[in-house]
C-alpha cells in the first residue's frame, strides 16, 4: 500500500456511489434488496465527527460514515463478509488485525481502511485507499494482489459473478470456480450422483450453473428456488 500522495481520484460521494452501485447489484443476486442499510444523510452516527476517531483522515473518515452496509451473513467474495461500519467504533480502528500474524488495522495509513474482512485460507480482505481511489486484495496466507481502480475492480467482480465464476452458496461459503469450464451439453442428476468423488467437483460446479441459469442468473434470479434446489442436491451428493 503506497504511501506517496496523490491528488484523489473521487470524491467521498463518488466513492460511496461506486460502493452502493455494486451493494445493489448484489441485491439483485445472492443478497435481497431490504439487506441494503444506508446510513442517515448525516452519516452513521456512532462516527460523528469529534468521536475521537483520529486513527483515520478525514476524507477516509467521510467515507466511511457515508457508507451503505449488506445486513446478512452472506460472502461479498470468496470467504469474506461486509465490515458493519454502522455500529463500530475508535477501538475498532487501533489494535485490531485483519487475520492472525499479519498487520493491525493502526498499521494501515490513514487513507486505508478495510471494508470486508476475509476468513481461512484464500479469504479475501479487501481495503479502500482513499487517496488513489483504489481497491487492494488480500488472500489470507496466500498474497496480496496489485491496488486497481475501484470502479474497474466492482465492474470484474460483477462480471465474475454474472459468468459463475464466483459462485454463491445459501448459508455456506461461495466457491471460487474459475477452474471449471464451460459445458456445452445439459447434465442430468443421474450423471452427477454417478460421482465418487467427494462434493465439488468440475461437474458439480458446472450443474450449479445450469441450476442457477435455469433460475434466472444473472437478471432475474430466483434464489430461493435455486438454494434450495442445491441444498437437497448436496444432501444427494452427501455432503451434509
Amino acid at each position: 500500500m503506497s504511501s506517496e500522495y496523490r491528488d484523489p481520484p473521487y470524491s467521498a460521494k463518488e466513492i460511496v456511489e461506486i460502493f452502493t452501485d455494486f451493494y445493489t447489484f448484489l441485491t439483485t443476486l445472492h443478497y435481497n434488496p431490504g439487506e441494503l442499510v444506508t446510513p442517515p444523510p448525516q452519516g452513521w452516527p456512532n462516527l460523528a465527527p469529534g468521536s475521537d476517531l483520529d486513527a483515520k483522515s478525514d476524507l477516509a473518515l467521510e467515507v466511511i460514515r457515508s457508507l451503505p452496509y449488506l445486513d446478512s451473513s452472506a460472502d461479498v467474495h470468496y470467504k469474506s463478509r461486509l465490515v458493519n461500519y454502522s455500529t463500530v467504533d475508535r477501538s475498532y480502528f487501533v489494535g485490531k488485525r485483519p487475520f492472525p500474524g499479519e498487520e493491525s488495522f493502526e498499521d494501515l495509513p490513514d487513507h486505508v481502511f478495510i471494508f470486508a474482512l476475509g476468513h481461512e485460507s484464500g479469504g479475501r480482505s479487501l481495503f479502500l485507499d482513499v487517496n488513489t481511489g483504489e481497491v487492494i486484495e488480500e488472500m489470507i496466507r496466500m498474497e496480496r494482489k496489485p491496488p486497481q481502480d475501484a470502479k474497474t475492480y466492482f465492474a470484474e467482480l460483477k462480471e465474475d459473478y454474472r459468468s459463475l465464476k464466483l459462485i454463491p452458496i445459501r448459508g455456506m461459503d461461495s466457491i471460487e470456480a474459475w477452474y471449471a469450464e464451460e459445458r456445452e451439453t445439459p447434465i442430468t442428476e443421474e450423471e452427477l450422483l454417478a460421482q465418487t468423488d467427494d462434493w465439488e467437483t468440475e461437474l458439480d460446479v458446472q450443474y450449479l450453473r445450469q441450476v442457477y441459469r435455469a433460475c434466472g442468473w444473472p437478471s432475474a434470479f430466483s434464489k430461493d428456488e435455486a438454494f434450495d434446489e442445491v441444498e437437497t442436491l448436496m444432501e444427494k451428493r452427501d455432503y451434509f
